[in-house]
């Protein structure tokens, strides 16, 4: 025998639904407390993350400002060293001295710098207005060695005589080898002649790299055993002229 119950529904109470709302209403707050916490962190992190990115862009910036000063200060280093190499370019091709003087028979305009000698012959205008363009001359003042005053002297007379000019010793390169060479300058003026004479003086023993003092070796018993009286009578003379004074040593060297 089979027996049946019916059963209904169970109906909310009063109280059971103010539960239920109450519960509902704090789930809701949790989860705007929790999205209010989420935001905050998330603004949080991006604002700590600006300071960040903003120090970088300006540690970039500063970066940047300090390669431009440097190049800046290096363009003004080469336009500074520039300037003065120039100028010392120009203070060296300043002319020091200007005057007329003859090499060999023909008139020249001679000009002394610091550097160099240079000679330009003077020739007269033809009468139909033609001047002819000759060749000038230079010589580098650090291949003089030594300058000389020109004077007239008799037969046994060793000092004094009339003035002639200023005589130029020098060094010319022949292929690979150096030879003697001269160059005389003549002007009967003695004042021209002098000033001349001490402003070369001047300016050689100015020029750097030119010894004053030298030891010398002498081999005796090299070629023929006449490396003495050779160098007595070729270069001792040459020391002479350049005022280089010297301390010689004449031993037997051995080539091992």
């Amino acid at each position: 025998m089979s027996v049946s119950i019916a059963t209904r529904p169970r109906k909310h109470t009063g109280g059971d639904q103010l539960t239920a709302r109450l519960s509902a209403r704090l789930f809701i707050r949790e989860e705007q407390r929790l999205f209010v916490l989420f935001v905050c962190v998330v603004n949080m992190s991006e604002a700590e993350e600006q300071p960040r990115g903003d120090s970088k862009q300006k540690k970039k910036k500063e970066k940047r400002s300090e390669k431009k000063k440097k190049k800046e200060e290096e363009g003004k280093g080469d336009q500074v060293e520039q300037q003065q190499v120039g100028e010392e370019e120009q203070h060296s091709e300043h002319v020091v001295l200007r005057g007329i003087f003859k090499l060999g028979k023909k008139s020249h305009d001679v000009l002394l710098t610091r550097t160099r000698l240079t000679w330009t012959p003077i020739l007269p205008e033809t009468p139909t207005g033609e001047t002819c363009v000759l060749k000038s001359g230079v010589l580098l003042l650090q291949d003089v060695f030594a300058v000389k005053v020109k004077r007239r002297r008799g037969a046994g007379q060793q000092s004094g005589g009339a003035v002639l000019g200023v005589a130029l010793f020098c060094c010319r390169r022949r292929g690979r080898r150096l030879e003697e060479d001269t160059l005389h300058l003549h002007n009967a003026s003695a004042e021209h002649t002098h000033t001349w004479y001490n402003t070369l003086k001047e300016l050689l023993s100015g020029l750097s790299g030119r010894p004053k003092y030298l030891k010398v070796f002498i081999n005796p018993c090299s070629h023929k055993k006449e490396a003495v009286p050779i160098y007595r009578e070729h270069v001792a003379p040459l020391f002479k002229m350049a005022d280089v004074r010297t301390d010689i040593t004449a031993s037997f060297i051995s080539p091992f």
